[in-house]
């Protein structure tokens, strides 16, 4: 099988020092479900998004993030498609962001965006990173819709992903060669087959909990505004969050 490299792009995680982590602005989020099967989303065509040819996987992340975001929130497919950026915008949104350089972009950068003002048309209420044990990052999923990870990505996942199999340790030499850093979405998860779903690559992967375990960077709780609008959410900070994220350089809100 000919395997074609696709692009990564998500550089070093930087953590903005005005920025608790999620724990401090939500301390009482719930225990995730054994099992939690994400947005109805079989067939749904999240596309590649420019992520085959440019390194903007944090920001077509992003994009997947609001779509799955959406069908959770149940606008149906055909909506949810019609209304969502095109590759073209999500690469121009990107090179904007990196004046015009396929560069990358680090993942908190790319928050404050979309908090300030929002990209290709999709804004965020608030974010926040998540440093807690794997079960808070399965209920940020949950609770939120999404849970933004930054990982290290070995180059044999490249292989695994066209092959259509889970991104899993191989006990190979190959598990120590890291071909770069990327972003994906978590959307799902198994905890009874220890496995999540995440978005990347125009549609979802399967990764066992311990490929994730030794490959995880970073991961982020992203409060789409859609999220935030149902009223669903209770027992969070808001006012301080906000206050927080308002402190950023350059952050309007």
């Amino acid at each position: 099988m000919t395997i074609t490299r696709y692009k990564l792009g998500r550089l070093a995680a930087r953590f903005p020092v005005e920025l608790s982590a999620l724990s401090a602005y939500a301390p009482d989020l719930p225990a995730p479900d054994e099992v939690y099967d994400g947005p109805a989303d079989g067939g749904f065509p999240y596309g590649m998004l420019g992520n085959d040819s440019k390194g903007d996987c944090t920001v077509a992340g992003f994009v997947h993030g609001a779509e799955a975001v959406d069908l959770l929130e149940g606008q149906s497919q055909t909506v949810v498609e019609a209304e969502a950026p095109s590759a073209d915008e999500v690469v121009s949104a990107y090179l904007t962001m990196t004046n015009g350089v396929d560069s990358g972009l680090v993942i908190a950068d790319v928050l404050q965006t979309a908090y300030a003002t929002g990209i290709a048309g999709i804004k965020v209420a608030a974010y926040a990173p998540a440093r807690g044990p794997l079960a808070e990052l399965l209920s940020v999923a949950q609770t939120f819709g999404v849970t933004k990870l930054g990982i290290m990505l070995p180059a044999v996942a490249q292989e695994q992903f066209q092959a259509g199999d889970p991104w899993d340790l191989t006990g190979t030499s190959a598990d120590a060669d890291i071909e770069g850093g990327h972003d994906v979405e978590l959307v799902a998860f198994d905890q009874g087959t220890e496995t999540v779903d995440v978005l990347t690559w125009g549609r979802r992967q399967p990764v066992t909990f311990r490929w994730l375990a030794r490959y995880l960077d970073e991961a982020w709780a992203v409060l789409y505004s859609t999220v935030q609008q149902t009223g669903a959410l209770e027992g969070i900070a808001w006012s301080q969050l906000d206050a927080d994220l308002r402190s950023l350089p350059g952050s309007v809100g």
